[in-house]
């Protein structure tokens, strides 16, 4: 079911260029105000945030931005960690037809500096308390007219920067239309403008500013939903757990929701990635190898710890799932139906038990990617059940231009081209990809 919105799953070539993020969000918001934009975690619970709350706090933002000085075409750094405030101001700066700059949270001033001074930026955004103390010491953030810190619970004190402010106090009154806003501001958007500058780790020298428009951000958006079709239809849960500098983590926040029924879930901060992960249980989780192998060491340590009963059976269903995953892997075109009714005892009873300690027990679209993965790890994954996949990217391609697209291959390969007409991938003949 579409819910009367027209969806972007076949959107290809062409098509997508007509495409602007602030066009696609009041598109959205237009069609299912309603709907959940995304989720925070409160400790309460799960709180639902709508489309036409999203787009109140993203144009209320804008308008208090163009009221302080920003234009278009301006760059605006943001620093922080994991929040929908940063979100909100990506997409605030975006809309506007601002260019965002993403600074990592564990920047240096030194660092911190640099990028205001490469990109031109005229505001910088802080998370928190901790942003603004290295902003403090960083001279390009101290000659900057505003810094705003996004934390809603943040007070200034005297020990703090004269230009720092609280979002409290930068914003403005809440808009009246801000429907009407957002819609302007899209009429005067161009498939083709810069809206991100993102910083590398700059491996040939210091880091380079990857440009990014419209269209490379929708279309790797687009890209990273082909590994999962059933996002356009019903509600897939995305745990928000990378940093927000990071092109794939910002897609998947903001860019998922506009085209798809991705619904972003933010808890708490990247360093207790692990308890929202397991607070959110995502249908779609893509990560470094690394936050596979520490999940992978939680379930291992607390098989290690369990009864002798209890290991007894996590042997005797690994040794199933052993013979399941091979048949697999050979493509044999039919299964032994009785061990297919075998392996569906060992998930249900003892795996998918195991995947609920780190969240996973509900995981349909699960994709590795930024390293190599270790055989041992991707074959332990999928002995456990999950189909995970490994995939290539970069910042350039705002994500996977490269992915395994068949189930269950063995660790080893980072697949072929996806299968999408707007991408075009090969191999030169000195083994570069192009």
């Amino acid at each position: 079911m579409k819910h009367g919105i027209e969806t972007l799953a076949e959107t290809q070539g062409a098509e997508i260029l007509q495409q602007t993020i602030p066009g696609l969000l009041a598109r959205k918001c237009r069609a299912r105000p309603g709907a959940v934009a995304y989720r925070t975690l409160r400790p309460e619970g799960w709180c639902d945030v709508t489309f036409a709350e999203y787009v109140q706090r993203v144009v209320r933002l804008g308008v208090s931005m163009q009221a302080s000085g920003v234009s278009r075409g301006d760059r605006v750094c943001i620093m922080g960690d994991v929040t929908p405030e940063w979100m909100i101001a990506d997409i605030a700066t975006i809309a506007l037809g601002g260019i965002t700059v993403g600074v990592y949270f564990t920047s240096s001033p030194e660092e911190l500096d640099y990028y205001i001074e490469d990109a031109g930026a005229c505001l910088l955004f802080v998370g928190s308390a901790t942003e603004l103390a290295v902003a403090a010491r960083a001279p390009k953030a101290m000659a900057l007219s505003r810094i705003v810190v996004l934390d809603p619970s943040w007070r200034m004190s005297d020990a703090d920067p004269a230009n720092a402010m609280a979002i409290g106090d930068f914003l403005g009154a809440s808009v009246s239309e801000p429907q009407k806003i957002l819609t302007d501001w899209a009429a005067q958007a161009s498939p083709s403008d810069i809206v991100s500058l993102g910083y590398t780790s700059g491996t040939t020298g210091k880091p380079k500013g990857v440009i990014n428009t419209h269209v490379n951000l929708v279309g790797g958006a687009l890209a990273n939903l082909i590994s999962t079709p059933e996002a356009y239809h019903r509600e897939t849960r995305v745990a928000v757990h990378l940093p927000l500098s990071h092109i794939v983590a910002r897609v998947q926040s903001a860019c998922f929701p506009m085209i798809s029924e991705c619904v972003p879930h933010f808890g708490h901060s990247s360093a207790r990635y692990e308890e929202t992960v397991r607070q959110t249980r995502p249908h779609y989780f893509v990560a470094p190898p690394r936050f596979f192998q520490r999940f992978a060491s939680t379930i291992v340590n607390h098989v290690n710890e369990s009864t002798p009963s209890e290991r007894a059976n996590y042997r005797l269903a690994m040794s199933i799932s052993r013979r399941v995953l091979k048949d697999r892997q050979a493509r044999k075109p039919r299964r032994d139906p009785f061990l297919a009714a075998l392996s569906q005892v060992c998930q249900e009873q003892v795996f998918r038990p195991l995947l609920s300690l780190v969240g996973f027990d509900q995981i349909q679209t699960a994709i590795t990617a930024s390293a190599p993965m270790p055989a041992d790890v991707m074959t332990l994954w999928q002995l456990w059940g999950v189909n995970l996949k490994e995939a290539y990217g970069q910042t350039e391609t705002v994500g996977s231009n490269i992915a395994q697209g068949e189930d269950w291959l063995p660790a080893g390969t980072i697949g072929a081209p996806i299968p999408d007409p707007a991408w075009e991938t090969r191999v030169a003949e000195n083994g570069e990809m192009l």
